[in-house]
């Protein structure tokens, strides 16, 4: 069973937004099938096809025009195709952020 996109789901803009002011904006619909099918049938598969690594470059810059700020790389993959010096906005890896705040966790002094 193939599982669709989840970034059109208010839950993550609506925690964003009430509590750091921060307002989401994701790709236009028509790139979105697209979009999941290079994270499901590529990147998760570990293929990192010079296609996916364009295809997200330009998602970036048509963001870039929307008013972004930033950028979330939100997919577990992601950071492994794209590098964050390769593009002029900040990029969050979800990644990252995880396990920094799981080393975190296990390193804090209770």
């Amino acid at each position: 069973m193939e599982t669709k996109p989840t970034m059109t789901g208010d839950f993550i803009p609506k925690h964003l937004k009430t509590n750091y002011g921060i307002e989401t904006i994701i790709p236009d619909a028509q790139h979105l099938d697209q979009n999941h099918h290079f994270v499901s049938a590529e990147l998760t598969q570990g293929i990192f096809s010079v296609e996916a690594k364009s295809f997200f470059m330009k998602q970036m810059e048509l963001l870039k025009a929307k008013g972004a700020e930033g950028i979330i790389l939100g997919c577990t993959e992601l950071p492994m195709l794209i590098e964050t010096s390769n593009f002029d906005l900040p990029m969050i890896a979800t990644t990252y952020l995880h396990a920094q705040m799981a080393a975190d966790f296990i390193l804090a002094d209770y």
